[in-house]
């Protein structure tokens, strides 16, 4: 098992126990997405020239009061054994354990055009029926899909777009036996 998975989990099963999944999941999706867009705080975090203390000392007083104690706890943690590079990893393992507890669901729809606040919702509640999960949806541009739209979720795939249609179409042309057509 993957130092991530076994992070994520431990930090998920202590956040269950105190019922505080969802502020966990929000401030890590807060921390992950700050690593991620400042590798060098996570760099300097992880310089091992740098006394474990001055590093702890550094993540007190840009978080502390910020996020809740345990997971400055759980940086501290990371901190000290070098694996904070790896808390958005963390973060998803987090994610998808918060996701199946609640039962919900990520669907990215994919679409040529940014689609409407009115699609947005009917396709939501269209799927939350279907599916029987709360639906959280992200909306993907691909302009090269001419039209439609293509839900992708848990590795799964609905394509709808009329390029899917067109290359559907091509392949049966490409099958089709033309020996007994008439010119």
């Amino acid at each position: 098992m993957s130092k991530w998975v076994e992070y994520g989990k431990a930090l998920y099963e202590l956040a269950v126990e105190d019922g505080i999944e969802k502020e966990l999941n929000d401030e890590l999706f807060d921390i992950a997405t700050i690593f991620q867009k400042h590798q060098d705080f996570v760099k300097l975090l992880s310089n091992p020239r740098i006394v474990l203390g001055e590093r702890i000392t550094i993540l007190d007083h840009v978080l502390k009061e910020k996020i809740h104690p345990y997971l400055l706890s759980f940086l501290k943690i990371i901190t000290e054994k070098r694996d904070v590079s790896i808390t958005p990893l963390v973060y998803k393992e987090f994610q998808k354990l918060y996701y199946k507890d609640k039962n919900i669901l990520l669907v990215t729809v994919v679409s040529a055009v940014e689609i409407t606040d009115e699609q947005r919702m009917k396709i939501k509640e269209k799927l939350e029926r279907q599916m029987k999960k709360t639906i959280l949806l992200e909306n993907k541009i691909d302009s090269n899909l001419i039209a439609g739209i293509r839900l992708e979720y848990q590795g799964q795939m609905i394509d709808s777009s009329i390029k899917n249609r067109l290359l559907k179409l091509q392949n049966i042309l490409k099958k089709a036996d033309y020996s007994q057509v008439e010119v």
